[in-house]
């Protein structure tokens, strides 16, 4: 950078040893204090020969030595910047201590300089007074230009959050296009992208800073001026706005040009279970009884497997409200999604300030708790790393029966994730894995208005389904009457129920829900005795409980699913 070359001019060689740099520290703060800040300046520039080091570096490292408005002179003296009394032109970025705009970047602290990127603009020192008021003005023109609402959480709420609430989407993706300088918002509806609306560039950049403000909120690490690196946050949306509290997840991922961030939401909706069974789930009963019997146990661990988004937390929860009450339950989850009647929910959080307690409150956290809370069924939301999962089969060996859940595609592989890449050893999952469960979700055809039709042969696409007995599965299906969406089929369903509509454009139709897809897996002793925990041998050993493909078939043959269901095991 060309502003950073001039600064760099002035430092040196090293013509004398250093001494102790706090003592240093202390003794240039008393100078300058003491003296006025151009007799500090002259002892800032011995320093640097001193230390080999920048006068821009020793300046930003004795910030507090100097009142801001001497150093600003210092500063502009001594970088070469000019100094304006204003900021001018639409903006495009603001950080913390400066903001680019579509004529120059503009700082008020010196130390802005350390990361930001000029990009071949003129930069200019500008008043710390005038950032607020040009940060003020320019969001007022903002909104009053671009929308009635009277502010611009209101306008997210009423044009983005609740349509797509009603739509019944999952997520919410923000895409910034860096040539046309516009942002693209879709929505997941039934497990797929549908294109939602498209924003002009004011309106995404202010909505970016809105999100990045408000989950700042609610999620304290959160940098807003930071467009380096990836980040995380939360955002609570009150019970009042729409009927149940609902949390929004959000990713963001800053773009290489560092101005844009492209935001991922995810809707996580709080309600209650009391009521739900395994079965409406998408479960067939053998499969529900099967895993109610796991609630019986009194010690042990139960894992749910499946991608992202697949519903393993609402079969914990929905297994864990058939629990009777005379047993203590206890809850860790990020976040709570559902309202359970018969436990004790508790969510991982982080402390707001700058002391020790800042580090996140997690999974391990409240694991290690929860032993002197006299529990007897233990729900960790995840296993994401070694030291929870340590705890989790701690908890099983001192006789607490624990539910989890983990990020695999197949049951099969859950020993061997739990041993390779969390360390467990092989007698700790023979003694305490009681059951495994894999699932995702899938679309189901609308019964309304589906078609039957007789298959003669599958897509070619279907041979690369790895699972054991594949083609004796898949045989099951040739000459059988299958469903099929009637869309498919050139037919007409916009008029049907389960069309999804978005100002006159059909989002979605000739599907009518989703239905969990699932495996299950009963661990024993006797399976881990030879040692081999490999996805093949596991399948092998537990063949007489079927695959993921087995349960999507049956529920193909019985009309639920159509062929193209597949696709989501592949």
């Amino acid at each position: 950078m060309a502003v950073k070359s001039i600064i760099n001019e002035n430092s040196a060689s090293v013509m004398e040893a250093p001494e102790d740099y706090a003592s240093i520290k202390d003794k240039l703060e008393k100078k300058i204090l003491s003296k006025g800040y151009t007799k500090g300046l002259d002892y800032c520039l011995q320093l640097c020969k001193r230390l080999d080091r920048s006068l821009y570096e020793v300046i930003c490292e004795i910030e507090r030595a100097i009142d801001y408005s001497e150093l600003a002179e210092v500063f502009a003296e001594h970088s070469g910047l000019k100094k304006v009394d204003s900021i001018k032109g639409d903006i495009i970025q603001t950080q913390r201590h400066f903001i680019e705009t579509t004529e120059a970047v503009f700082v008020w602290h010196y130390a802005s300089l350390k990361t930001m990127k000029i990009n071949g603009k003129p930069v200019y020192m500008a008043p710390k007074d005038s950032f607020q008021s040009y940060l003020n003005t320019a969001t007022a023109h903002s909104e009053s230009a671009e929308t009635s609402q009277s502010s611009s959480r209101d306008w997210f709420i009423q044009a983005i959050f609740m349509p797509a609430v009603k739509l019944g989407a999952t997520d919410i993706h923000i895409v910034p296009n860096e040539i046309t300088g516009t942002y693209r918002v879709d929505i997941r509806i039934l497990g797929e992208l549908r294109n939602f609306t498209k924003l002009n560039r004011k309106r995404g950049h202010s909505l970016i800073s809105l999100l990045l403000y408000w989950a700042k909120e609610h999620t304290p690490s959160i940098r807003i001026d930071d467009y380096r690196k990836p980040q995380d946050g939360r955002i609570e949306i009150p019970k009042d706005k729409m009927g149940v509290p609902i949390d929004l997840r959000l990713s963001f991922i800053p773009k290489p040009n560092m101005k844009d961030i492209d935001i991922v939401i995810r809707l996580l909706y709080k309600i209650e279970l009391q009521h739900e069974s395994l079965s409406s789930l998408g479960f067939f009963d053998w499969q529900a009884d099967f895993l109610s019997e796991s609630t019986e146990r009194n010690k042990g661990i139960v894992v749910v497997s499946g991608a992202t988004g697949t519903g393993k937390s609402r079969t914990v929860n929905t297994l864990l409200s058939s629990i009777p009450t005379e047993r203590n339950i206890l809850t860790v989850e990020d976040p709570i999604e559902y309202v359970l009647h018969n436990a004790r929910q508790f969510q991982t959080f982080e402390w707001e300030g700058n002391d020790e307690r800042s580090r996140k409150v997690d999974f391990e956290f409240y694991a290690r708790a929860f032993k002197r809370h006299d529990p007897d069924v233990i729900f960790i939301g995840e296993l994401r790393d070694k030291a929870t999962t340590d705890v989790a089969f701690h908890l099983s060996k001192t006789g607490h029966l624990v539910f989890a859940t983990l990020h695999a595609s197949r049951a099969s592989m859950i020993p061997e994730i739990l041993v390779r890449d969390y360390g467990i050893s092989m007698d700790a999952i023979s003694d305490n894995l009681l059951l495994g469960i894999n699932q995702v979700l899938v679309k189901k055809v609308c019964p309304k208005c589906s078609v039957k039709k007789q298959i003669e042969s599958l897509p070619i696409w279907t041979q690369s389904l790895l699972y054991p007995d594949r083609d004796e599965l898949l045989n099951k299906l040739i000459g059988k009457d299958i469903s099929f969406p009637a869309v498919m089929a050139n037919q007409n369903t916009a008029n049907c129920s389960c069309a999804i509509r978005h100002e006159g454009v059909v989002l979605s139709t000739g599907y009518s829900g989703r239905t969990v897809v699932a495996e299950c897996i009963a661990f024993s002793p006797e399976i881990f005795l030879d040692g081999n925990i490999s996805v093949t041998e596991i399948e092998k050993k537990t063949k007489n409980y079927g695959t993921i493909l087995n349960d999507a078939i049956d529920k193909i043959l019985n009309g639920t699913l159509d062929i193209s269901s597949l696709r989501r095991l592949l």
